[in-house]
């Protein structure tokens, strides 16, 4: 699998709509993630995790509590101004 891209919106420091491109040319494989402390980067990383594993990507903090424990993440994530 292959992401060209990521489209967050209202998830932890990302306010609103974001997307993040990945594509690079094929003689260019790498993409770079950088910025200061706080801009965003592991919960880049947290949210395209989130993508794919679901309720699995908490490890073993989520199948100690569940489905409930899965969506009380979800709620503290959501970005909120103030």
């Amino acid at each position: 699998m292959i992401l060209t891209g990521v489209v967050l919106t209202d998830y932890g420091v990302y306010r609103g709509r974001n997307e993040i491109g990945l594509s690079c040319p094929p003689d260019r494989p790498v993409v770079l993630i950088g910025g200061r402390n706080g801009a965003g980067k592991t919960t880049l990383f947290e949210a395209v995790r989130l993508c794919l594993y679901g309720e699995a990507a908490l490890g073993a903090a989520g199948r100690r509590g569940g489905r409930r424990a899965y969506e009380e993440f979800l709620a503290r994530r959501v970005h909120r101004d103030g």
